[in-house]
């Protein structure tokens, strides 16, 4: 290779690497697994990270006793999903609209979901208030499936922002024989429930 050519070829080779040094991979940055990251890109993701942790955090509530949780992440931070050993399952759930309606509304909206379209029994409902004085309604509905009884309990909250309103759903489905035994341990988790989005 000539001196002329091999000049040429590093020119094109600097001048590469200022191209890609404009978008999101550059040379001379750190590989990691075969991608050459910018440093520039790692600081100006970690607020990106800090955001969606932060806007993805909707509600708190710790994991009754008995129970294990099986699915949260930064993903789909408005789902909490937990199991005990027999698989009654504990799901807390957050919707948001921008019609701003009243608890009364979600409750008989609910009501008349579960038992005039979904067919289930309802035999209790009331008012519910958590530790910290957030007042939602729940319901406690039964249905029987393959001859089996369940129990399905249920407690929604409502809270307001300046823009859109929150909806929050606590949903406690088990066989109807395990409802007892694990009903005081899912209270005290619905009594520390707190909601991140509005009051």
């Amino acid at each position: 290779m000539s001196a002329e050519t091999s000049k040429r070829n590093n020119g094109l080779l600097a001048r590469d690497c200022r191209v890609k040094g404009k978008t999101l991979w550059a040379c001379g940055g750190r590989d990691r697994g075969g991608l050459v990251l910018a440093p520039r890109l790692a600081r100006s993701a970690a607020p990106l990270v800090l955001w969606i942790l932060a806007v993805g955090c909707v509600f708190r509530m710790p994991t009754p006793e008995n129970f294990v949780r099986v699915k949260q992440s930064i993903w789909t931070p408005s789902v909490f999903h937990a199991l005990t050993p027999q698989e009654d399952k504990l799901l807390v759930r957050h919707f948001s609209s921008s019609e701003k309606q009243t608890l009364k509304f979600w409750a008989e909206t609910l009501r008349n979901n579960f038992v005039e379209e979904r067919g289930y029994t309802l035999r209790e409902e009331g008012e519910f208030r958590t530790d910290a004085g957030l007042t939602g309604h729940r319901f406690l509905f039964e249905i029987t499936l393959s001859d089996v009884p369940y129990c399905y309990e249920l407690v929604v909250f409502v809270t307001r922002t300046w823009r859109r309103q929150h909806i929050y759903t606590a949903e406690f489905l088990c066989q109807k024989k395990n409802f007892d035994p694990n009903r005081p341990a899912v209270e005290k988790a619905l009594k520390q429930f707190r909601p991140l989005r509005g009051r």
